[in-house]
């Protein structure tokens, strides 16, 4: 965000990373939760990332209001029950806690 509230672009994750890779070697067991950050615009592949999402509660959050309404509507459109898309500013708490 910038001072005059709008949204800039650093690029987008799934450009730059092996979205698959990164998932697989996450170590999860069914039931965890998993905490993203950053989801809307810049979210991880819904295709890619079926191995993670099908067996953990996912919360998806993003400060960008607009990018999380179009998340919203991916989770939707592949009827996903376990991602939650959350508009929150998470730096606010973290940096309250510091």
């Amino acid at each position: 965000m910038t001072n005059s509230g709008k949204h800039v672009h650093n690029g987008r994750y799934n450009e730059i990373t092996n979205v698959k890779l990164v998932l697989s070697i996450i170590e999860h067991k069914k039931g965890d939760i998993f905490l993203y950050t950053r989801s809307g615009d810049e979210y991880i592949s819904l295709t890619d990332s079926k191995i993670v999402w099908d067996e953990v509660k996912v919360n998806a959050i993003d400060v960008w209001e607009e990018s999380i309404f179009n998340f919203k509507g991916e989770i939707g459109k592949e009827n996903f029950e376990d991602i939650d898309a959350i508009f929150a500013d998470i730096t606010l708490k973290i940096h309250k806690t510091r």
